[in-house]
């Protein structure tokens, strides 16, 4: 592969496993003894009082999630290049930083958890698809069966983008803070600063996904994957899968 790509190729595949294991790690704790979360979203709200144990496997996640986030942000204002939503960007790691350290501290750590599980696949998808793009030329060869499962994983990212980041989350995360928690807990701290924070999240994740149809729009007329978000003088140059949404990568909370 060239240069440029022999560099980008070892990024994405740390990120491929990095979200991997968080996202499995994620989805054991949730299928061994938290699924009533997904399928009964109001009962993240039994048994809430001010300052309840946070368990431990619960606590690791939020741990290592927010040290990623952190990081994610330095990144972002120090390392990355700027691109059309490098402020969206800058506010999404602001506020995910928000999330998880106030939906910690204020014990509403179980809806954090159920966003964590909704986030996460998505980025396994993109970067294993983005990997697949880079192994397209080697030696100065083409092999384009690898472009093939860039598409295929491309078109599984905007399906699950769409199912896990806007249908259910909007389900299963926003219907149960903004009703079902009123119900069941109505003297529940910080209601609509917590809300707030989580309809940020949700416009975003909207923004972003105008971007991935976008990008889905030029492959399926034979453009090419484009980024749409790059501030580029060569707007035709043909990019990554990564460039749909390498900030999309980022986003979990």
């Amino acid at each position: 592969m060239d240069s440029e790509n022999a560099v980008k190729f070892p990024e994405s595949a740390w990120k491929a496993c990095y979200y991997l294991v968080t996202w499995l790690y994620t989805l054991y704790i949730i299928s061994q003894y938290y699924s009533h979360f997904f399928h009964n979203p109001k009962s993240v709200w039994f048994g809430w009082k001010r300052g309840i144990d946070v368990p431990v496997d619960i606590y690791w996640i939020y741990l290592i999630q927010l040290g990623f986030y952190i990081h994610s942000l330095y990144a972002t204002l120090f390392l990355d290049d700027v691109r059309k939503d490098y402020v969206i960007m800058i506010a999404h790691h602001v506020v995910t930083i928000f999330l998880i350290s106030f939906s910690f501290a204020i014990r509403y750590h179980n809806v954090g958890l159920l966003l964590l599980f909704l986030h996460d696949i998505n980025d396994v998808i993109l970067e294993c698809s983005k990997c697949c793009l880079y192994m397209k030329k080697r030696r100065g060869a083409e092999f384009p069966v690898w472009e093939v499962f860039a598409n295929v994983g491309f078109g599984l990212f905007m399906i699950t983008w769409f199912a896990m980041r806007i249908y259910w989350y909007f389900y299963k995360i926003l219907y149960s803070t903004g009703y079902q928690s009123v119900v069941i807990l109505p003297s529940g701290p910080f209601y609509f600063f917590f809300n707030g924070l989580l309809w940020i999240i949700f416009s975003m994740n909207c923004y972003w996904f105008a971007f991935i149809v976008k990008a889905a729009l030029g492959i399926f007329l034979g453009k090419g994957i484009r980024d749409t978000r790059e501030l580029n003088k060569k707007p035709e140059a043909e990019t990554e899968i990564a460039e749909v949404r390498d900030s999309l990568a980022e986003l979990k909370l």
